[in-house]
């Protein structure tokens, strides 16, 4: 069969699969390693066959598409699935550096994290740093300051200069609920719009933006048994019938709304500003910071009706 596959295509099908048997064998588990943190060099001869495997795998199942008329027995739909699933393995592998989390710029690898952020009203560098969990500051600063061509020119007190900021990828940025490589506004991830809808045949899939905004709406509207799966999520309504400013569980209300923010990992800390009492209802006001280093502002209102 690999012969008369050889003889119609010209490619020779059995030596790409015994390559590709070698490559699993013995290189992939290098590139995932890398992917994963645990080695600081890339294999170059790993990444070399993976890219020319990954070519030939298109260059295969577009050989059998086109010689479709030829290949009259059911041998050669059974080696067209296995090719198939071959180039399927093959992707898979060039996506874990999104499972595992880490950065990838075109053909270079970095394991580290890379995020946008603007210094505030008189915050320096360092201390910009050091909002952002950086545990060597006064390494990372100069190494911002540069890789940003950054000059003193640059600051002025009002605040607002766009930096971005790369950490060593560690537990700290790992989270859980984005699988994607962690660059600047890929942090917030993507999600499928809670209303449904078909854009150009397929499910209207919201940007980084719309996600983080769809997330905050959710976490600041959930109420409990909102969450069938876990119906303690979310705050109690029920704390605030009858009650007036003096006799409301508040303590109560703040601590379900810190658990719930806590049920999602692209919300670093939360803060309550101001809170409003208005009969059976009361209305806090959010300041919100996401592991990209914004800030957010939100508004969560319990309604006791």
């Amino acid at each position: 069969m690999y012969d008369i596959f050889l003889k119609i295509t010209g490619f020779d099908i059995e030596d790409y699969f015994r390559r590709f048997t070698a490559f699993i064998t013995d290189q992939s588990q290098a590139l995932i390693n890398y992917y994963s943190g645990l080695v600081d060099t890339m294999d170059r001869d790993a990444f070399a066959e993976y890219k020319t495997l990954l070519e030939e795998a298109d260059q295969v199942i577009g050989l059998f598409d086109l010689n479709s008329e030829r290949f009259q027995t059911v041998d050669f739909w059974e080696l067209m699935d296995f090719a198939d699933e071959i180039k399927v393995k093959l992707e898979t592998i060039g996506n874990f550096s999104k499972y595992a989390r880490s950065a990838v710029s075109k053909e270079s690898f970095t394991t580290n994290v890379t995020v946008e952020t603007s210094l505030g009203y008189n915050e320096t560098i360092e201390e910009a740093m050091t909002r952002l969990g950086s545990t060597d500051r006064d390494t990372d600063w100069v190494d911002t300051a540069l890789t940003n061509s950054i000059i003193q020119e640059d600051y002025t007190p009002e605040g607002g200069l766009v930096i971005n900021v790369t950490f060593k990828n560690n537990s700290k940025f790992f989270i859980d609920s984005v699988v994607d490589n962690p660059e600047g506004d890929k942090i917030k991830g993507k999600d499928i719009a809670t209303h449904l809808e078909f854009v150009d045949d397929d499910l209207n899939i919201l940007g980084f933006d719309d996600t983080l905004d769809q997330t905050l709406a959710t976490l600041t509207g959930l109420e409990k048994n909102d969450n069938p799966e876990f119906p303690g999520y979310g705050v109690d309504k029920s704390l605030v019938v009858g009650m007036t400013f003096k006799t409301i569980s508040l303590p109560s209300i703040i601590r379900q709304i810190y658990q719930t923010f806590s049920t999602d990992d692209i919300v670093k800390q939360i803060q309550i500003t101001d809170t409003t009492f208005d009969q059976d209802s009361i209305r806090l006001d959010l300041n919100i910071s996401i592991q990209s280093g914004e800030e957010q502002k939100r508004t969560l209102s319990v309604n006791g009706n």
